[in-house]
């Protein structure tokens, strides 16, 4: 990176500092771990492996990855980040409450039990401005920081190239808009990327992509992403467990569970379930921010419905007319084995989708919008196979309507998902494999073993021609 370069990243970026970052903290985007953000965290004493994703998928990857890599003999103790509240309360949940839930905020570093994790912190990560990142890597001392999936932080990156701390990107996934967004900048990230040590890319077009930007093709290899291998693990045990009956029991109507929906939507959605043909169905959503649980409600009772949250009720059903609104963090991947359709949001309208393997795991048919961009990849394999349907929302009470006539087909649809997730092999293990090998010895040898592991060895000046996962 130019030393022009550098020095005028520092000066708009502290110049739009407090602008940018009132907004977010109006809404609650940032939480409250000042201390860390601004680098003054303590080290919790050792040199630890620091794990970063952004949000909830981003940081159960990171723990699913850090579960492999226990497995595979990592003695050093470890530090998970992650950049929002949602993912802050996610790990909280998972290494220092096993029944998922936290009254009140950890301290910064708080020390997690140590269960399948080993000895494991929490940290928000520096802002990457007013010197956070130095002072961050100063007391922490990490042996490399692993980054799930692709947040690049061009200060960050330079103060660990300047200590000798190694950047692997892991997972790591880049859009095609935001690949045309960040092209402007090609010569100014170039100089970022250069010096990251390893690249495991998603797919094909976003190792691509990332090479474009200026990543060494030679250390650009394919992986895959370790956020489905708890949804692998869970279509297994599905398909392997006998179907018991319903928990609504046998003369319950039809339940749709529309989750992780977005403003707009939950209206969409709404009219479209009160549109439907008798018996009609049973709707629960869970939207994807809990602050819009009271909107969603008064947007219920409008209709004339009578709404309740999930923690007033305990079910997802209480009875026709009635609403339920998910209020508690984590449990929407859990909740929908009890649906019969699934509906994912942020796609209807505008936005990029989320996640339509969390209701494939569970066996459900799968209805989103034509927005998914996101998980193009996942949504494409789906719909060969009848697994799931992109739908414009105008036609969004038809496609309900039909699924929900024909229990078969929406049985066959289910299953259908089932087994193509059944069939895939899981990535933490490989990818642990890789870091593990390259932790070893880091540097050109590390980096040598640990692309052997990915599935080819590094040349002179292109990618290894690698099989997806």
């Amino acid at each position: 990176m130019d030393a022009l370069s550098l020095f005028l990243y520092r000066a708009l970026g502290a110049l739009a500092l407090a602008p940018a970052l009132a907004l977010p903290v109006l809404r609650g985007r940032f939480g409250a771990r000042w201390g860390d953000r601004l680098g003054y965290t303590l080290a919790g004493g050792g040199r630890p492996l620091w794990l970063h994703g952004s949000s909830v998928g981003e940081a159960g990857s990171c723990l699913q990855l850090l579960q492999a890599l226990r497995e595979l003999g990592l003695a050093a103790p470890a530090v998970v980040s992650a950049a929002t509240p949602a993912g802050l309360s996610f790990l909280e949940a998972r290494l220092q409450n096993p029944r998922g839930a936290t009254e009140r905020p950890a301290p910064s570093l708080a020390r997690g039990s140590p269960g399948p994790y080993g000895r494991t912190q929490i940290a928000a990560p520096p802002l990457d401005f007013l010197g956070a990142p130095g002072r961050f890597l100063d007391r922490l001392d990490p042996l490399a920081l692993l980054v799930i999936e692709t947040e690049i932080w061009p200060e960050l990156f330079l103060q660990c190239h300047r200590r000798g701390v190694p950047v692997l990107l892991v997972s790591a996934r880049l859009s095609r808009r935001s690949h045309r967004r960040m092209s402007f900048f090609r010569g100014f990230l170039g100089g970022v990327l250069k010096d990251v040590s390893l690249v495991a890319a998603i797919g094909r077009p976003d190792l691509g992509r990332l090479v474009d930007l200026g990543v060494r093709p030679e250390l650009a290899a394919l992986s895959g992403s370790p956020k489905f291998d708890r949804l692998i693990a869970q279509a297994r045990a599905t398909l392997s467990a006998p179907s018991g009956p319903s928990s609504r029991g046998p003369a319950a109507r039809p339940l749709v569970l529309a989750g992780s929906t977005h403003p707009g939507e939950e209206e969409l959605i709404l009219d479209a379930c009160l549109g439907l043909p008798a018996p009609g169905a049973d709707l629960a959503i869970a939207p994807r921010h809990l602050g819009r649980v009271p909107a969603i409600l008064g947007l219920a009772r409008s209709r004339g419905l009578v709404a309740r949250t999930f923690s007033e009720t305990g079910s997802l059903s209480a009875g026709p007319g009635s609403v339920a609104v998910i209020d508690q963090m984590g449990r929407l991947s859990g909740l929908y084995r009890e649906c019969d359709l699934a509906i994912v949001g942020g796609s209807f309208l505008s936005g990029s989708g989320h996640n339509p393997l969390e209701p494939a795991a569970a066996g459900k048919p799968v209805i989103y919008g034509p927005h998914m961009s996101s998980f193009r990849a996942e949504a494409e394999e789906l719909e060969s196979l009848g697994a799931a349907k992109a739908v414009p929302p105008g036609l969004l009470p038809a496609a309900m309507a039909d699924l929900l006539s024909r229990p078969d087909q929406a049985r066959r649809a289910g299953r259908a998902g089932l087994e193509l997730l059944a069939a895939r092999p899981p990535v933490a293990p490989r990818l642990a494999r890789a870091i593990m090998e390259f932790l070893a010895s880091p540097g050109p040898q590390g980096q040598r073993l640990a692309m052997g592991v990915l599935g080819g060895c590094p040349g002179p000046g292109k990618p290894p021609a690698l099989p997806g996962p």
